[in-house]
């Protein structure tokens, strides 16, 4: 049915399907002058979305108004579509989905009992008229605040713009948002209860929350949710968020409703056990932007499920568990060039500052260029799909490298072709590349202390050739084992007696070989050492080899 600029009149209801059945018809309002008088109830269950459908004119209804989803958006009204409610006695409002909402609403009803909506309703803009309007769950309509104000016992936002207007409004229980806005403003916000972006029983909820001033600033003493069905892009780019219990994000018909950008701040300062659980875990959809987290408690804070930090990262002594689920990607930054525990590189990094790791690094994505600088790593370093290029600075990993798995192979690289590439493992390293590292190793010195074990992803993910050198220097016994005869060794450097420190799957594993037994270990990841050169003369690897090797640190 399209309206066309003309004036539909009906005495009674407007029956848009059935109580048992869904209607396959579209109501087409587009034009300024398009305008329907429904003097009873207005019923629409529809089949298909009113995307576009409903743009412009007017709907005025004196009867209840009931939404109900034969498609979730089958009274998405838009641009300056507006409804007025005029009847004479109370009026019921109830949508089936937060997806279909009033554009603009307008209240005429002037008897005492108003309107009263029985479940959460989306609303654009409320024009109440100073008539009466009631919530079926407690709910009430947001304000603006000309003063600090407190509110004694939970709040229920339904509808409308909550506005601080840089003032503070304390909250002693709860604040559970079905709907509307809260705005900051350049106020302060405290709930000392939790903070629910979700309809009173727990659904998603259109409400969205307003940050974008410095001065912005929302303590919650206890958990945040949001099931917000509204993207905060650009909603959440300033100002800090403190939270007291855990910090949690569903899907609400938005992936985007935790979208922080700018200079927007979580703090994590509860003094009892805090989870961290990100549905939508991506970096385009929901996601941290600044992170500090000060929990005092003895079990800290628990990142349950993958979490972007895509700001900074600010350093903690505060307990983290499951660590390995922070994802960095390349927009964030390690405020203090150190991170105390298990952490992800997600995306392309080039270093413009030493960094330290005293947890797990797991390289995952893109491209980590050290680029002249020191990375130490205090755990294990794990390279997963991503190329890891040394760039002429220095690796220190006091435990293993991992290049893949014991059981699987990684889609990683390693890239040393600069002279003054330097890693030094403390522990195990073992190479399960899944490509060929064909022209990735022709430079640079990797010195191991543990095993060594090179297992067939692709049978040269281990092919040094140039002037690459490897340096077995453990002090115990080092097993060496190669599964393929296409990975080798180029420059091979052994700091032992060749056969009683090393045991070695085959020989030779090496284009050339150098016996150095009066060299002398380094200490274990050295932070202020940088390997620059070595020179060697050698024996043909037939014989037993000798000679010396110097080796110059400073």
């Amino acid at each position: 049915m399209n309206i066309n600029g003309g004036r539909l009149n009906i005495g009674g209801n407007f029956n848009f399907g059935t109580a048992s059945s869904y209607s396959n018809g579209r109501l087409q309002m587009t034009n300024a002058n398009d305008y329907i008088l429904v003097n009873g109830d207005f019923y629409i269950y529809a089949y298909y979305t009113h995307s576009g459908y409903l743009t412009a004119g007017t709907l005025e209804v004196k009867g209840n108004f009931t939404q109900r989803s034969g498609n979730a958006n089958n009274f998405l009204t838009t641009g300056t579509h507006k409804v007025i409610l005029s009847g004479d006695k109370l009026q019921n409002i109830s949508f089936n989905s937060i997806e279909s909402r009033f554009n603009i609403l307008e209240l005429q009803n002037e008897s005492d009992d108003g309107v009263k909506l029985l479940t959460p309703v989306t609303i654009i803009t409320l024009i109440d008229n100073g008539n009466n309007i009631s919530f079926s769950s407690g709910e009430r309509a947001g304000w603006k605040l000309s003063g600090d104000e407190t509110v004694t016992g939970d709040l229920i936002l339904g509808m409308g713009t909550l506005d601080l207007n840089g003032y503070k409004l304390t909250i002693t229980g709860n604040l559970v948002q079905s709907g509307g806005t809260v705005r900051i403003n350049g106020g302060e916000l405290e709930i000392q209860g939790d903070y629910r972006i979700q309809t009173v029983f727990g659904g998603a909820s259109a409400g969205t929350l307003n940050m974008t001033d410095n001065a912005d600033k929302v303590s919650v003493f206890g958990s945040f949710v949001t099931q917000s069905s509204a993207s905060h892009n650009g909603l959440l780019s300033a100002g800090t968020l403190e939270i007291g219990g855990d910090l949690t994000q569903l899907s609400g018909g938005s992936a985007n409703n935790f979208y922080s950008t700018g200079t927007h701040t979580v703090i994590l300062n509860g003094n009892q056990k805090q989870t961290v659980s990100i549905s939508n875990n991506a970096n385009s959809q929901s996601r941290i932007n600044n992170l500090k987290i000060t929990n005092t408690s003895t079990d800290g804070v628990d990142f349950a499920r993958q979490t972007y930090v895509a700001g900074i990262l600010y350093n903690t002594d505060s307990i983290v568990t499951n660590g390995f689920n922070i994802y960095i990607p390349t927009s964030a930054v390690f405020a203090d060039n150190a991170w105390n525990h298990d952490i992800r590189i997600m995306e392309t990094r080039a270093l413009t500052e030493d960094l330290t790791i005293y947890g797990l690094l797991s390289i995952e994505g893109g491209t980590f260029n050290l680029n002249g600088k020191t990375l130490t790593v205090k755990g294990n370093l794990n390279l997963g799909a991503a190329t890891l290029t040394i760039g002429g600075g220095n690796l220190y990993v006091d435990n293993n490298f991992n290049w893949g798995t014991a059981s699987g192979t990684s889609t990683g690289r390693l890239q040393m072709t600069n002279v003054n590439d330097y890693i030094l493992v403390n522990g195990d390293f073992l190479a399960a590349g899944y490509y060929s590292q064909s022209g990735y190793l022709t430079a640079g010195t990797l010195e191991v202390k543990g095993n060594f074990t090179q297992r067939a992803g692709n049978a040269q993910n281990f092919l040094a050739t140039g002037t690459h050198k490897v340096i077995l220097s453990g002090v115990q016994l080092q097993t060496v084992n190669f599964g393929s005869a296409q990975s080798q060794f180029n420059i091979l450097e052994i700091t032992k007696n060749l056969n009683k420190g090393y045991n070695f799957s085959r020989t030779p594993l090496w284009n050339e070989f150098i016996e150095n037994q009066t060299i002398v270990p380094p200490p274990s990841a050295p932070s202020n050492l940088r390997f620059v050169r070595s020179t060697a003369s050698t024996l043909p690897c037939s014989g037993k080899a000798s000679g010396s090797s110097v080796r110059r640190i400073f």
